[in-house]
């Protein structure tokens, strides 16, 4: 036998089966230039000098080590789809006198050659298109000095070293399969999974039970904090409540139909609704991946999307000052005047209002009208949801930056809540009681919101004794002072050209950190290209593993449709043998594919509304809280996907009509 024998069997397998291996290999490409461009990008030497490309880099292998983990996962999904459908033709080969040594040859032969492609495909891409790649990061992270892209070397070796590994793991799944599958299987394979599967009442129960404690979850969560530990196990109960519903409701649901005589016992129906039923145990778990990845898409787009477009409401979140100074000990606030006066003259700036003031920071817990101080190491994720930073400022500190004249008594206080609410007309912190006098509806230093990272309140009480006096009572109930902070703060804002008030930012740090002292400075200004650059690396990814997501998902409707087509020829030639016309043929296709295919789509979408609250207190841990962005940006997400979703089922469908007719 030819030593070059197996080799064109190969190649000639891969002509005939072309309309499946081309998409496979179309998607082996495309994961294989987003892994490599991702690793190349994070290793480019060029963002060495450029503030936040830590996290950057950081953002970026992550997605890397995200895209390795899908495609894993996909690549033996797709090909667990190409050996079933080529089962009758490997069987075929046994018969035909080749052993399954020799058939595992061909196999091989076969993997090599589309791993070959995918992998010379993906690096070919990368050369092509890279450097726009990597001139719309910078572009999105608003870096407007340019310098070379390149692949670099040790991302190339990991990338070859990777997926030829991952091919050769797919060979090997394939050699097992062929091991452990008999021939008469194999020519019977495209008749596997014929039997109507039962109903399963304990899988469709487990399913509404995993979906309606996710959705409770996402509803009900209030504290970012605990959004972030909750949001994955939500996320794992909508994977697990997903896959049993689709495979086990969606079965009650038509046997549900079926037993409905009135709609049943129409010939659309008819042929429909049993044909859905006959081989709904194989379609639930494409289906069910159909959905997980669609969702995948929304979410991934629409997050990183809103944080892009809000980053500068998220930085003024997190600075609500363009200067910050901080101190544990008293500022000298006449000091920092008379410098910043001089320096903004010096940059074309002027100052707005300076404020300085000295605050105790107490974290507690709040429960009606109890504020319950809490020490950092006695602390759980239960709390999170109550967690609230207590600022004590005194009534002169609060006169001196609102320039009013308050007047209180000892056990008197005003409150202003940046978020939540304290009912009732006292307060109770330990076992201090304070009439509220006022409620506050804005300060000069804090705004009120909706929701926020962590929830604050501000507390002005008559003066410093009192102030003192709350910290002895924290540490008489904790028995420690870990969870209190006091320090002063000195904060303004600039008027002026950014690039001016940089230089500012620059020159003024260097006075106000003092040696000897924890005095330090934070700007607005000095930490906005490293805000771009985390959430230009965010949107970036979200791009990059949005489209791969959303190829994952063409390529299984595609796949779906080809495997729903080779099967179902045979059943429409004898349904028009028996009578039913080409029209009413067509019909009845049309109508099972709309009801199959848009479930997953429609499933997207119900998760997503309940997913929406949990996924904006996720946001406001990167510091974006305005909800209606969040809003505007999903809504559009959901509108551009629903559109290419529509347009695929489109183009596969007609796959599918010329296979069946």
């Amino acid at each position: 036998m030819s030593r070059f024998f197996y080799f064109k069997m190969a190649l000639t397998n891969l002509k005939k089966n072309k309309n499946t291996y081309i998409p496979y290999i179309i998607a082996g490409i495309s994961t294989v230039f987003t892994f490599l461009m991702l690793l190349s990008i994070s290793a480019n030497k060029g963002f060495e000098d450029i503030r936040g490309a830590s996290t950057l880099k950081v953002i970026l292998n992550f997605g890397a080590i995200v895209v390795g983990v899908f495609a894993v996962s996909f690549l033996f999904y797709a090909n667990g789809f190409l050996f079933k459908k080529r089962k009758k033709e490997l069987g075929l080969y046994s018969i035909l006198g080749l052993e399954r040594k020799h058939v595992a040859r061909v196999l091989f032969h076969e993997t090599m050659l589309t791993a070959l492609m995918s992998i010379v495909g993906g690096m070919l891409l990368a050369v092509v298109f890279g450097k726009l790649s990597f001139l719309l990061l910078l572009n999105i992270m608003n870096i407007s000095s340019i310098f070379p892209f390149t692949l670099d070397m040790g991302s190339v070796r990991i990338t070859v070293v990777f997926f030829a590994a991952l091919y050769f793991a797919v060979f090997m799944d394939n050699v097992v399969r062929l091991r452990f599958t008999k021939v008469i299987n194999m020519l019977h394979g495209e008749q596997e999974g014929e039997k109507e599967p039962k109903t399963s009442v304990l899988k469709a129960i487990l399913g509404v039970i995993c979906l309606g404690s996710a959705y409770y979850i996402a509803v009900t969560v209030k504290s970012p904090l605990s959004a972030i530990y909750l949001f994955f196990i939500a996320v794992l109960l909508v994977i697990f409540g997903t896959f049993f519903l689709f495979s086990a409701g969606s079965i009650a649901i038509l046997k549900l139909l079926k037993k409905n005589k009135k709609f049943y016992y129409k010939s659309k129906n008819f042929i429909s609704i049993s044909g859905m039923i006959y081989r709904m145990k194989q379609n639930a778990k494409g289906l069910a991946n159909i959905c997980i990845l669609s969702t995948m898409v929304i979410v991934m787009i629409s997050g990183t999307t809103a944080l892009y477009f809000g980053q500068e409401s998220t930085l003024r979140y997190r600075y609500p000052f363009d200067i910050i100074v901080y101190n544990s000990e008293d500022i000298d606030a006449e000091m920092l005047d008379t410098k910043a006066a001089s320096l903004a003259a010096e940059y074309n700036l002027t100052i707005d209002r300076t404020y300085d003031y000295r605050i105790i920071q107490i974290l507690a817990t709040v429960s009606g009208n109890s504020v319950i101080p809490r020490s950092y190491g006695s602390m759980d994720v239960n709390d999170f949801e109550s967690l609230y930073d207590v600022d004590v400022l005194t009534a002169e500190e609060y006169d001196k930056m609102e320039g009013t004249q308050t007047t209180l008594s000892e056990n008197e206080v005003i409150l202003f809540l940046i978020n939540g609410d304290i009912s009732g007309d006292t307060v109770q912190f330990g076992d201090m009681t304070f009439q509220v006098k006022e409620k506050l509806d804005e300060m000069a230093i804090a705004q009120k919101q909706n929701i926020s990272l962590e929830s604050c309140i501000y507390m002005i009480v008559k003066d410093q004794a009192v102030a003192d006096q709350m910290k002895i009572e924290t540490i008489k109930q904790l028995g420690t002072d870990d969870s209190i902070i006091e320090r002063s703060k000195y904060c303004f804002n600039l008027n002026g050209e950014v690039e001016d008030k940089i230089a500012f930012a620059n020159a003024f740090n260097s006075i106000v950190r003092v040696d000897g002292t924890d005095q330090r400075m934070e700007s607005l200004d000095l930490n906005r290209d490293e805000w771009f650059s985390t959430f230009g690396g965010l949107l970036f990814l979200g791009v990059f593993l949005g489209l791969i997501f959303m190829m994952a998902t063409v390529m299984i409707i595609y796949f779906k449709q080809i495997s729903e087509g080779y099967q179902d020829r045979g059943r429409f030639i004898i349904m028009q043998k028996v009578g039913m016309s080409r029209k009413e043929v067509r019909a009845t296709i049309q109508k099972q594919i709309l009801m199959v295919f848009f479930l997953p789509l429609l499933t997207a979408f119900i998760h997503m509304a309940f997913a929406f609250p949990i996924i904006c207190r996720l946001l406001v841990v990167f510091g974006l809280v305005n909800t209606t962005l969040t809003l505007i940006c999903t809504l559009s997400t959901v509108l551009a996907f629903a559109i290419i979703y529509i347009l695929v089922y489109s183009l596969t469908a007609r796959a599918y009509y010329k296979l069946v007719s």
